[in-house]
């Protein structure tokens, strides 16, 4: 998919973008399911294929396209079927409702209405407290108080994520990915907070985009050879937290934490405790060899432990410049996930560095994005013999 023009591909459940076939009359196809049969076609302009995925899309929405149940769901029904033990569901559902009724137990979840309400009314204390900043406040109740709106009439329970999905793609205001996500991610600590209510997050399934053009955004091999030896000549000090966004993909926020107990060099590991890590989770885990041959130089310069966040900032902006090597954003961890799944093969050992929970995702954003020969010379960047 890496392929397909710098464009906003909605793709709904069930639809799927087809290889692009260069050369052809018409190289951009899709796929969906009609009566459990796959069916495809293929268009000769990325605006008839979206056009296409908007049909596609409305069709499903009045019914005319099956959807397809999710894992979870299908498991969750499983579940149930056995614990009926024979006995009709609908016996089950029905005593079921009768005796919450009598135990004086809702039958019914919160209303959507009532319960964006309560929740806005929570956060806005904690505002006043200072636990969250007005602008938060801000964000929550724009994203929020728009979903109340489209959904004041339903109970919580019956929100899905492809309810949820097909709201966000409707809004006029979101018009890229990172948008769509922080809707996603508003709405999935909304219903984590009434999770008696809804114990299955609808949100939390809906699938994080990736950026179509993110994934162009792989450095050549060579440029990141001649920005580390670039910093290795001029400002050899910064070589630990550079080498570590380069060879583990670290991000610039946790590569400017880092701290000299870190960073083993007698066991070859970096031991990072929650604070340093976007997940607050601490991690342990070893680095590639080409982490170490470029780290030890810097380990020379203790000078570079000392640097505050702002200086790495502008450190490392000012060796992408003074190196004329392009600088794209997030570019050494694209590059490093890219290069190291190629290298290995494999999305595993790339997730465990990462600290990245979902393998099929990483597999399938940067399967592709370079050769296996590549991944392995990026693995073999060494230091020029002085």
């Amino acid at each position: 998919m890496a392929e397909y023009p710098k464009t906003r591909i909605t793709l709904p459940r069930g639809i799927r973008l087809l290889p692009l076939k260069k050369g052809q009359p018409s190289p951009f196809g899709c796929s969906w399911r009609v009566s459990g049969k796959r069916k495809a076609a293929y268009f000769k302009t990325i605006g008839d294929l979206e056009t296409r995925l908007r049909e596609l899309k409305s069709a499903r929405a009045q019914g005319e396209i099956g959807r397809i149940p999710t894992a979870d769901e299908l498991m969750l029904w499983r579940t149930f079927i056995r614990g009926c033990d024979g006995v009709n569901p609908l016996v089950v559902l029905t005593e079921c409702k009768a005796a919450r009724s009598q135990a004086g137990r809702p039958t019914k979840s919160l209303n959507v209405e009532k319960a964006v309400t309560e929740y806005l009314a929570v956060q806005a204390k904690r505002q006043e407290k200072g636990t969250i900043t007005a602008d938060s406040l801000r964000q929550r109740n724009r994203k929020l108080i728009s979903f109340k709106e489209a959904f004041a009439s339903f109970n919580l329970e019956d929100i899905t994520s492809e309810k949820i999905e097909d709201w966000i793609d409707s809004l006029e205001a979101v018009a890229a990915v990172s948008t769509f996500n922080d809707y996603r991610k508003r709405l999935a600590v909304f219903f984590d907070y009434f999770k008696s209510d809804c114990p299955s997050n609808p949100a939390k399934k809906v699938e994080r985009r990736i950026d179509l053009s993110e994934n162009e955004k792989v450095m050549p091999v060579e440029d990141i050879k001649r920005l580390l030896e670039y910093a290795r000549a001029h400002q050899p000090e910064v070589l630990v937290r550079l080498a570590a966004e380069v060879f583990t993909g670290l991000r610039f926020t946790s590569s400017a934490k880092l701290e000299k107990q870190h960073v083993n060099f007698t066991r070859k590991n970096l031991k990072l405790p929650k604070h340093v890590m976007k997940t607050r989770r601490s991690h342990l885990f070893e680095p590639p060899e080409a982490f170490w041959a470029w780290a030890k130089i810097g380990a020379e310069h203790p000078e570079g432990w000392k640097m505050s966040a702002s200086q790495w900032m502008h450190a490392k902006s000012r060796l992408f410049k003074e190196a004329e090597v392009d600088h794209p954003s997030n570019g050494l961890r694209h590059s490093f996930c890219s290069y190291h799944v190629a290298a290995n093969e494999s999305p595993s050992k790339t997730a465990y560095i990462l600290a990245h929970t979902n393998e099929g995702l990483l597999w399938s954003t940067y399967k592709g994005m370079a050769s296996k020969d590549e991944g392995e010379a990026f693995l073999n960047l060494r230091p020029d013999p002085i």
